[in-house]
């Protein structure tokens, strides 16, 4: 018998055993009642190892360590069990189970939490199959704040999968067993500890290295472990729900790239996107912070919403004009930098994307529509209008061209009848693809945490997305007229 059995009491009869909930490697959890209260709780008892593999048994309702070899490994354990307990009492949110009180009895250490009335994020997946885009985003608007408050204390969980995610009746969600979670100082060093984690499918190559590394390498190894590793398994989580598929390996990954995952085509783009740079297995390349992916989903949420309302991150911004979207003209560059190519193997260069200036007070875009309506005769014999053309006719770059058509789009300007395309390649202007294109902007901008340059702006959405270049240029003259951009010395952020 490696548990205690049901009407067992503990604390002098204040909780009575009811259930065996689960069982891990370093601890039992039960389901109780708190006598007094007549309420469920949950309470975790230390006893490490599972049927044949523990360093401890038990004799009645008292572990004992048998072996004089485990006696010190299992004092060591459970004043690391009773440091983690007190620490984890301090994270206080919602979506958190709420810590009540950390004993010892039995020879042992037990620490009593909330009881979620409710199920596993696996044994839904089993049950149900594949989740939903939108459950599995609403799962993670939840968790996401949670995570956060973890994070701001220097906690990484460690151990994230969807045995690790409860589910109440309310469909609200819950990050549960910090079990495997570490506490590092800003010095590095390794605080409190249980046991290092590793799932496979779940666990990042920083984790793999802490995992197994040798002593040596263990100091450098902890240095590399921060929010960034509990992104990754949040992403692998994710990936996970969505498919019914064990997330890509590491290594795979490193070989495979995007191509390592498998998504369903009903599963939108951004998401995609989303989950292949949580897991990237270059940590550098991943979310750096829980915010940037919160940040993220808002910004995809608005852009995917019917509702024409600016997207307001806090009370300063609602206060903020709207600006006075002005582009100078084009000024002449030798600057040898402009030869970044895209996927199509044609330079930024073509576009004049360094010579692009933006200044808020000297020339609006109704300039442009009025000189657009020069070509109003090709529009009534349903001839193409190119956007080249009108560069050469106003003497502006084709960029400052595509941005204040993006601006005249949101703006109801320009509608489907004024049938621009691109020269180069051939695509069609249309309010789809602008919508679609200021998507990728947004979410350029949204996990960038300065304002970066129109350039900068363009290379990254090619990075990170579909877009081409054309795209990201009206993208960014949509968001301006939406009000969802600010100008700081000629750079653009986020409003």
């Amino acid at each position: 018998m490696q548990h205690l059995q049901p009407n067992t009491t503990l604390q002098g009869g204040k909780y009575r055993i009811e259930r065996v909930l689960g069982q891990g490697g370093f601890g039992i959890t039960y389901l109780a009642v708190q006598t007094s209260l007549n309420r469920y709780v949950a309470i975790k008892e230390l006893f490490i190892g599972s049927e044949g593999q523990a360093i401890n048994d038990r004799r009645g309702n008292l572990v004992i360590v048998t072996n004089p070899v485990n006696q010190a490994s299992f004092y060591q354990q459970k004043e690391k069990f009773k440091k983690e307990a007190l620490r984890l009492a301090n994270l206080s949110h919602p979506n958190l189970v709420k810590f009540y009180e950390l004993f010892e009895e039995n020879g042992t250490a037990y620490f009593v939490m909330d009881y979620i009335d409710g199920e596993s994020l696996r044994s839904k997946l089993n049950r149900e199959g594949r989740l939903s885009e939108s459950l599995v985003l609403k799962y993670m608007q939840q968790l996401l704040p949670a995570l956060e408050t973890a994070h701001r204390q220097n906690i990484w969980h460690l151990d994230i999968k969807p045995e690790n995610i409860m589910i109440d009746k309310k469909c609200k969600a819950y990050l549960i067993d910090f079990g495997a979670s570490k506490h590092i100082e800003r010095n590095s060093t390794l605080t409190t500890s249980l046991a290092l984690a590793y799932t496979p499918g779940y666990c990042p190559p920083e984790l793999a290295d802490l995992t197994y590394g040798n002593q040596d390498g263990f100091v450098q190894a902890l240095k590399d472990i921060g929010p960034w590793t509990d992104i990754y398994a949040l992403g692998a989580t994710m990936y996970n729900l969505l498919t019914e598929s064990i997330p890509p390996s590491s290594n795979r990954l490193y070989r495979d790239g995007r191509n390592a995952f498998m998504f369903p085509n009903e599963i939108s783009s951004s998401t995609k996107d989303l989950i292949v740079r949580m897991m990237r297995p270059n940590r550098e390349e991943r979310p750096q912070t829980v915010n940037e992916v919160i940040v993220y989903l808002k910004g995809k949420a608005l852009l995917e919403s019917n509702e024409n309302t600016p997207f307001l991150i806090s009370e300063e911004n609602q206060t903020r004009p709207e600006p006075n979207f002005i582009i100078l003209d084009k000024k002449e560059t030798n600057n040898s930098e402009n030869t970044l190519y895209d996927n199509n193997n044609e330079l930024l260069s073509y576009l004049n994307i360094g010579s692009i200036t933006i200044d808020c007070d000297i020339i609006d875009s109704k300039l442009l529509f009025n000189l657009c309506n020069k070509f109003d005769h090709q529009l009534q014999s349903e001839e193409k209008v190119f956007v080249e053309e009108i560069s050469k006719e106003t003497n502006k770059s084709i960029g400052v061209i595509l941005i204040h058509i993006g601006w005249l789009m949101k703006e109801g300007k320009l509608d489907e009848n004024w049938n621009f395309y691109v020269k180069r390649t051939m695509t069609q202007i249309n309010i789809e693809f602008v919508g679609s294109s200021a998507g990728d902007v947004y979410q350029v901008l949204s996990i960038t945490p300065f304002p970066i340059s129109i350039e900068d702006i363009v290379k990254k959405a090619l990075l990170n997305s579909s877009t081409t270049i054309e795209g990201a240029l009206l993208g960014i003259g949509w968001l301006f007229k939406e009000g969802k951009l600010y100008l700081e010395n000629n750079l653009i952020g986020l409003a």
